[in-house]
């Protein structure tokens, strides 16, 4: 696919995405700020309606150049199950966004350690019980990687379409690290030169697989931005992993594809005892 081709389609499923989150309801949350790394991270931190004790809780982690919103679909599914939800902007995770950072300064990396700062400081919350972690896309690729460095404080994960592909992506385009410009091209942005530099020697299928819990992960086989042959490989790796593959799906889900799939997820919160009976 071109470029051309890749950035309508991508400007298609944001305005399906803003379209079908018209329908969220602004439940009830807090404004929930994190330092991280001398940044501030701006956050929601939904909780069910009558809620008064800790809760389970999902954290959500946005994709490439989005922000919290891309987890508006997600969100009041979530509350009902009971669960709350913290959704936050990474520190240059899009041109414009509520925490502070720089895009040209961000990488997979750098959001790793800030998804490290945030369970950390979510997990003590006083609202907060179980933990687990869900990510979109880049954010999948991030959560992937946390979830191995923070296995004892969460009871699972969940996947969707996580962008396994940036490190070949670098490598396809360049020979050596040392030819990676300032100024390169990622998905359909402008990037700073450490997007490629920070991954470079790093497999992510390998080191996402290195965490030993339960994880459930989707993707679609139509999409054009990472491959699902990323998902089976890593799905074949972790020691406790369902891949569900949606036929005809592309990248970033709309509402009727959320409603289809989130039977799976509630079955899936179900066998790690985030909800139901212990």
């Amino acid at each position: 696919m071109n470029m051309n081709k890749w950035i309508a389609l991508s400007v298609i499923t944001c305005l399906l995405l803003s379209l079908g989150s018209l329908a969220f309801a602004d439940e009830s949350y807090d404004e929930y700020w994190i330092e991280s790394q001398g940044k501030q991270i701006y956050g929601r931190l939904y909780t069910p309606e009558g809620a008064v004790g800790p809760c389970p809780t999902v954290i959500l982690s946005h994709g490439f150049g989005s922000t919290w919103e891309e987890a508006k679909l997600y969100i009041p599914r979530f509350l009902d199950c009971g669960v709350s939800c913290y959704v936050f902007d990474f520190p240059g995770g899009a041109m414009k966004n509520q925490s502070d950072g720089d895009f040209l300064d961000m990488s997979v990396m750098t959001e790793k350690q800030h998804l490290l700062d945030i369970i950390d400081t979510i997990s003590a919350h006083p609202m907060v019980d179980k933990l687990m972690l869900a990510g979109f896309s880049q954010g999948g690729a991030v959560t992937g990687l946390a979830a191995v460095e923070r296995a004892d404080k969460i009871v699972g994960e969940i996947l969707f379409y996580p962008a396994l592909c940036i490190s070949d992506m670098g490598h396809e385009a360049y020979l050596n690290k040392e030819d990676i410009p300032d100024a390169p091209k990622a998905f359909w942005q402008t990037v700073g030169k450490r997007y490629y530099e920070d991954v470079w020697d790093i497999d992510l299928v390998e080191e996402v697989t290195r965490y030993d819990g339960q994880v459930l992960m989707f993707h679609g086989t139509n999409d054009p931005a990472v491959n699902h042959v990323y998902s089976v490989r890593a799905c074949e790796k972790f020691h406790h992993a369902n891949l569900i593959l949606l036929s005809r799906i592309s990248h970033g889900f709309g509402e009727t594809t959320v409603e289809r799939i989130f039977p799976n997820i509630i079955t899936f919160m179900e066998q790690i005892g985030l909800i139901g009976a212990e």
